[in-house]
């Protein structure tokens, strides 16, 4: 066991770092708006989160390398004292990044310590440490998000992205599969090696029959939405989705712009034409909720997203997930009769985030993990391509505030069956 944990531990802090890897200083600085984080600032809070929370309390000898990072990198646990405005992060000029990979080094050295001493009763320890690493591979996916934010917001452009491992997306058709309901069960059981606490306790709910596209909605589509005056036309729209836009001006998806009558898109791998056939991304839930609502359909509820998954979802295959390097959705993999039904992009829900029927929230400072963001927010169900596929699972429950747009989040629709 401490074998596999210290090679799981290695991976996914390397990882991390490799993320980070193309960066200039001025990126690992930058906080472009109060959503996002420096990219320092994310190396720094995945090692505090094993800091505060495993060598601190069970390493006596432990000696920490600067008490102020437990302020600095702290990011929202009043249980663990004071910490820093997440909208101030990008002020903290030291320490600098040659600093927190210092800082990464020293935590490292000394977690591994710690897991070649364990022992078969040093159950907690182990389970903070796949805590520790699920809490990083989030960390990995919000890098990305907002690298790309930070990187479009720069005045002199550029790319991330030197891979280049672009594809096209298949012309497919939009179809609505009828799926069966009844009796089911939702939620993380035993199956999973690891779940969050909010996709807990399974429990049984009564779904009636619906039908789910058999793929995301594309460009093409949510353009002919723009052009139809999607924007313009307040009873497609939730009354404060409708004062939102208005009061903000926001009339299209992030990261799209036009330049002489045509569109472009920003992506990580710069700005491109912009591809009809991709799905559309980076929507919140008020326009996913509009373009349902024009389509004449709906969005899915968190629960009839994750019965297609069930049964039907091999993770066998890296294509949709983090690993296919990627970093950019397509239409393209298919599962079944469905194409991209988990990676590729998060997929808004109707459903809000709320504990599910027997939630306990755990003791202590993990009870801030989730507990406390349950309100006002909406689900996402299926992971991106951002996401590492060993973090995915298909009770994974994400969830943002329905204006917020900077995740890699598309929409699927779904319509009832009468």
């Amino acid at each position: 066991m401490s074998n596999a944990l210290s090679k799981h531990f290695h991976k996914t802090r390397t990882m991390t770092e490799s993320i980070c890897k193309p960066l200039s200083n001025e990126i690992f600085e930058s906080q472009p708006a109060d959503f996002t984080s420096p990219p320092k600032w994310h190396l720094g809070h995945s090692s505090w989160f094993f800091e505060e929370f495993i060598l601190r309390p069970f390493m006596k000898e432990y000696p920490p390398l600067n008490d102020f990072y437990r302020i600095a990198f702290n990011s929202y646990y009043k249980s663990q004292g004071e910490h820093w405005s997440r909208n101030a992060r990008g002020q903290i000029s030291r320490p600098n990044v040659a600093e927190i990979i210092e800082y990464r080094r020293h935590v490292d050295y000394h977690i591994l310590q710690l897991i070649s001493h364990l022992k078969d009763n040093d159950s907690e320890i182990k389970k903070r440490i796949i805590l520790g690493l699920n809490h990083e591979q989030q960390h990995q996916e919000l890098l990305l998000m907002d690298i790309k934010y930070i990187i479009f917001h720069s005045f002199l452009g550029g790319t991330y992205n030197t891979k280049n491992v672009l594809l096209s997306s298949k012309s497919v058709e939009l179809e609505f599969l009828p799926l069966e309901g009844g009796l089911v069960n939702i939620g993380a059981n035993s199956r999973f090696e690891f779940y969050y606490d909010n996709e807990a306790p399974e429990f049984k709910y009564f779904q009636y029959p619906y039908a789910l596209a058999t793929r995301p909605i594309n460009n093409r589509e949510y353009l002919e939405f723009m052009n139809d005056g999607g924007y313009s036309n307040a009873m497609l729209w939730k009354s404060d989705g409708w004062d939102y836009i208005n009061s903000h001006k926001d009339f299209k998806p992030l990261y799209w712009e036009q330049k002489e009558g045509q569109w472009f898109e920003f992506t990580l791998n710069g700005f491109l034409p912009l591809n009809l056939d991709d799905p559309v991304c980076h929507i919140n839930y008020y326009e996913a909720d509009a373009f349902a609502e024009w389509f004449g359909a709906r969005l899915p509820t968190e629960f009839e997203l994750e019965l297609s998954y069930n049964n039907r979802v091999s993770l066998d295959s890296n294509f949709a997930f983090f690993e296919s390097e990627r970093l950019h959705p397509i239409i393209y993999n298919c599962v079944g009769s469905f194409f991209g039904l988990t990676g590729n992009l998060w997929e808004w829900t109707s459903s809000a985030y709320t504990p599910y029927p027997g939630y306990q929230r755990p003791k202590g400072a993990f009870g801030e993990y989730n507990q406390k963001f349950m309100v006002n927010q909406m689900v996402l169900k299926g992971g991106c391509m951002a996401t590492p596929q060993s973090h995915f699972r298909t009770s994974y429950r994400n969830f943002f505030y329905p204006y917020q747009k900077w995740a890699f989040t598309g929409l699927r629709l779904a319509k009832d069956v009468r």
